[in-house]
């Protein structure tokens, strides 16, 4: 995109050159010079300092000029006669490259563009998927220029990014206007419309942001230290647990109490019976699903800590709950899963070589991490987008690559 915007500037700058110098009824009247006001410069300008931004500039300068001209006593028709054929083709031409020159500079702005058709590379990683609540737009991060948060429509179209930057775990505000991630300085809330992130925690030890279905709080997972029990006895030592804060950063607080017992092979007391990872809401902000332990997904009442284990044969990973609240999804060893959120079973496989499930407004979809070229859902390994129906069907591409 940088070097198609470059290869316009110096064509607006050669025909402008032309417009002015090849024209037999050249003249340096005052008339002529102001019906570009300047414009000229800003374009060589952008051409020695490599700045689009500089070419909007010069159109504007250009536009001002010509307002300028036109609205002189008949001064400016009279120029334009003046002009030969060359001149007038020459200065069409600069027009028609104006124009285009404004929809390319306009293109650079974040939201401003549609980013489906570009070209990426084969180790690009598209991740953490979040269908928006009104079903039109998939949020997600990526690896792409910068890195960042893009949205795509659920059809692979009109693709845009709304922050450039490093990001990781997005997730849509109940109301469709904002979103959360978290990148190594913290936790973080943008409005998607003026695409300002604000800072809600800060520090590395925040991450994996999901939205309380109130609207008014996110669940966190936080990294806390303390004392816990191996086979050589009390360590110290770190492990994870959901905490909730404020959408303005308050009120940070514990979700649940600690777990006392075992969690599969984990013993009661252990760092991986204890943690707590990967948070996904129930539709009505009574429970809370989450991988406890080492591939356990769980859903636990909020008031009381009761749980249910979700999954059966396979570890899992990721939850997500559906948005009528009757299954989970969830990475199950490098595939996606679905299960019945009451803990009753049901474990059935809808997609192979995905993770990161997110579900659509009418449940009836999922969007997942599609692994590329036989690679893991962990590290920097290729990533892409696909989506699939809840029973398994209709598996197709969102962003790049192969769908299977």
């Amino acid at each position: 995109m940088k070097q198609t915007l470059w290869i316009w500037t110096a064509l607006c700058a050669v025909v402008l050159m032309v417009a002015f110098f090849a024209s037999p009824a050249w003249d340096t009247s005052a008339e002529g010079w102001e019906l570009f006001s300047g414009a000229e410069v800003f374009f060589f300008i952008a051409i020695l300092v490599g700045a689009t931004w500089v070419v909007g500039l010069g159109v504007l300068a250009a536009i001002v000029g010509v307002v300028r001209v036109i609205r002189r006593d008949g001064r400016g028709r009279a120029w334009w006669r003046r002009r030969g054929r060359l001149g007038k083709v020459s200065i069409v031409g600069l027009a028609a490259l104006f124009a285009v020159t404004l929809v390319t500079v306009a293109a650079q702005i974040p939201g401003g563009r549609d980013a489906t058709s570009d070209f990426v590379a084969f180790d690009t990683v598209d991740g953490d998927p979040d269908w928006s609540p009104n079903g039109r737009l998939i949020a997600f991060t990526t690896s792409r220029g910068s890195g960042g948060v893009y949205v795509v429509r659920p059809d692979g179209t009109a693709m845009r990014p709304v922050f450039r930057g490093e990001a990781d775990d997005v997730d849509w505000s109940p109301d469709g206007k904002s979103i959360a991630f978290a990148n190594e300085r913290g936790i973080y809330v943008m409005r998607i419309r003026d695409g300002r992130p604000k800072l809600v925690l800060r520090g590395n030890d925040f991450y994996l942001p999901a939205w309380a279905p109130n609207g008014r709080e996110l669940a966190v997972v936080k990294e806390e230290s303390g004392v816990y029990r191996s086979y050589d006895g009390p360590i110290d030592g770190s492990s994870a647990a959901i905490y909730v804060v404020r959408v303005d950063g308050s009120g940070l607080r514990r979700l649940l109490p600690r777990y006392r017992g075992a969690v599969g092979a984990a013993r009661p007391g252990s760092m991986a019976a204890v943690s707590e990872t990967g948070p996904a809401w129930s539709p009505d902000g009574k429970q809370i699903a989450f991988e406890a332990g080492d591939g356990v997904v769980v859903a636990a009442e909020v008031k009381s800590g009761h749980r249910v284990t979700i999954n059966e044969a396979k570890a899992g990973y990721e939850p997500a709950w559906s948005s009528d609240g009757r299954l989970i999804a969830y990475q199950c060893e490098g595939d996606v899963c679905v299960a019945n959120a009451d803990g009753s079973g049901n474990e059935h496989r809808v997609a192979s070589g995905g993770g990161d499930p997110s579900w659509s407004p009418d449940s009836r979809h999922l969007v997942f991490e599609h692994y590329l070229y036989g690679g893991s859902g962990y590290g920097s390994s290729p990533h892409s987008l696909s989506i699939v129906d809840a029973n398994g069907d209709g598996l197709r591409k969102l962003t790049f690559g192969p769908s299977s």
